[in-house]
């Protein structure tokens, strides 16, 4: 088997939002058009042999602009969703209680946000999600997704504690590379992380 390759990418930013929001996940924004097209732009120079991306407005927009122009397939997947924060997605700051946004502040891995997907299930959905990956026919996928899909899956190839999420920084349009080599005794494959770039978007 050859070796394959996986570049994820962060969607472009959103359109003007109140800063005030400080939780924006399964809350469809449309990507800033200007940055959406600019996103494309450092594109293209990556190598695909198909793309596939959150459902996401934000994401789907980017991968349909490259689809189109490339004429590549196009797959979508709820897997690649950023965090479902529940009660808190979408909402402006001043909504929700100083005691509950300081509480999740001081404890953001397991604070219990109302009818939000906890880390762990998202944890999970990522690792699943990431075993197909692995072995997609394709060998150079370009996947659009969001950066707490991009942190958690980080963590999972380099294997770091939780409270190193946050210290990677993963801007807009950020591309993380991977390097995905069969083993030879039918093993895990061994995965390396080639690059991360972070683009001024």
């Amino acid at each position: 088997m050859l070796s394959k390759q996986i570049t994820l990418v962060r969607h472009p930013p959103m359109q003007t939002l109140p800063d005030t929001i400080p939780f924006i996940g399964r809350s469809d924004f449309p990507a800033e058009q200007s940055a959406l097209k600019q996103s494309a732009a450092q594109l293209k120079t990556v190598e695909f042999d198909a793309i596939i991306s959150s459902p996401a407005t934000r994401c789907r927009a980017l991968a349909q602009l490259l689809a189109d122009v490339r004429n590549s397939r196009l797959s979508i997947a709820d897997e690649l969703q950023e965090r479902d924060f529940g009660d808190w997605d979408g909402v402006a700051e001043g909504q929700i209680a100083k005691a509950d946004l300081q509480a999740y502040y001081q404890h953001p891995f397991d604070y219990p946000i109302a009818n939000a997907e906890t880390l762990p299930q998202m944890q999970q959905r990522v690792h699943d999600y990431w075993a197909k990956l692995l072995t997609a026919d394709q060998q150079k996928l370009l996947v659009i997704t969001h950066g707490g899909v991009m942190r958690l899956l980080l963590q999972q190839v380099l294997n770091f504690p939780e409270q190193q999420l946050f210290q990677i920084k993963i801007d807009y349009g950020c591309q993380i590379t991977f390097e995905i080599h069969p083993s030879v005794d039918n093993a895990d494959p061994f995965v390396q992380l080639a690059s991360l770039t972070n683009p001024n978007i």
